[in-house]
């Protein structure tokens, strides 16, 4: 029966790699799976990382278009018909 490793695990893994310099097949040792699941686990994790960063840049985007009134009150981003003019500022 394996049990399941979590987003902390993941997080526990990437860090011993990517700041402690552990290697791939010492973290596999110490949580007691394969050097292969480790290093899935690193990939998944960085790539949640980039998702969560992307999160992030959208929310700030969605805040300064708010922040200058330039959202419509509607999902329909047209204006009649026109689009409101976005300074190079942001």
């Amino acid at each position: 029966m394996s049990r399941k490793l979590t987003m902390q695990h993941m997080a526990v893994a990437y860090l011993l790699n990517e700041e402690l310099h552990y290697n791939q097949s010492d973290i596999a040792q110490l949580m007691k799976v394969s050097q292969g699941t480790i290093s899935n686990m690193i990939r998944e994790f960085k790539y949640q990382r980039q998702i969560h960063d992307l999160e992030k840049e959208l929310d700030e985007a969605r805040q300064i278009l708010a922040d200058r009134s330039l959202l419509p009150d509607s999902r329909n981003f047209s204006l009649n018909g026109e689009r409101p003019a976005i300074d190079s500022e942001l």
